[in-house]
């Protein structure tokens, strides 16, 4: 079961939070820093890392993507060979950064790799919100939460053709299901690409629940993380999209 630690709001608090982790010398292979507080976690893999004596060269190691391209499955394929011996000399600290844009097949890959985690190997999965990793992964984890820091989210961007982020949710509420059903046939859906936009929306749904606090958003964000399960599979991505935004509208009313 993913056990779940309050709020970090500073650099003492998240010391101390920290601290009681390791009460025993007990860890996790893998933990999930989720929120946008990005100095506070990257302190806090850092102290992790000295927590456990990983200071030579192999000891801590991060995947870091900031162009914002997709994490694809050679890069999980690599940090597997990287790890498959256990910890040289002792633990060995990985950090995925921006692990949400994890590909499909590496978020599948990298499910693997923690179901057969070597001995003294962690992940440290670094995301703005655990629900846009899969929840198979989330269940693997300890889950714990920084403080909100900066959001960067764009509510601008295309999410499909001719509708950006936050005019999708009023384009099915505006629609009838036969609108819906003509605009969904007439696109063309690359599934990564997709399945990249469904994260993307989905972090914009827990931004506006947290400026609005109508749980409303919260239940479609439970709906996108539903069918952003079922891309894993072979299904194709307008029928996927298509049910999605019928079961949105569904719930409306």
């Amino acid at each position: 079961m993913t056990r779940q630690i309050a709020d970090i709001d500073s650099a003492v608090d998240m010391a101390e939070r920290l601290k009681k982790l390791f009460v025993n010398n007990k860890f996790t292979h893998c933990y999930i820093f989720t929120g946008f507080d990005e100095a506070g976690k990257e302190k806090a893999a850092l102290m992790i890392a000295e927590h456990l004596h990983c200071n030579t060269q192999y000891g801590f190691q991060i995947l870091n993507n900031e162009g914002g391209d997709s994490i694809k499955i050679e890069e999980i394929r690599t940090l597997k060979k990287d790890t498959q011996y256990g910890g040289y000399n002792g633990w060995q600290v990985n950090v995925i950064k921006n692990a949400q844009r994890l590909t499909v097949q590496a978020a599948n890959s990298l499910l693997k790799l923690l179901e057969e985690a070597p001995e003294n190997i962690m992940f440290i999965l670094d995301v703005p919100n655990h629900y846009l990793l899969l929840p198979t992964i989330s269940s693997r984890a300890q889950i714990i939460y920084f403080g909100q820091g900066k959001q960067t989210e764009d509510a601008e961007e295309e999410f499909i053709p001719g509708l950006a982020i936050n005019k999708f949710m009023e384009f099915i509420g505006n629609s009838s299901e036969s609108e819906i059903i003509n605009t969904v046939e007439n696109l063309k859906l690359e599934k990564t690409d997709f399945y990249d936009k469904m994260k993307r929306l989905i972090l914009w749904l827990f931004q506006e629940y947290k400026k609005t606090k109508d749980h409303y958003y919260l239940k479609v964000a439970k709906i996108f993380r539903t069918y952003m399960k079922y891309l894993e599979r072979p299904v194709n991505v307008n029928t996927n999209l298509l049910l999605l935004m019928l079961d949105i509208k569904e719930m409306r009313r």
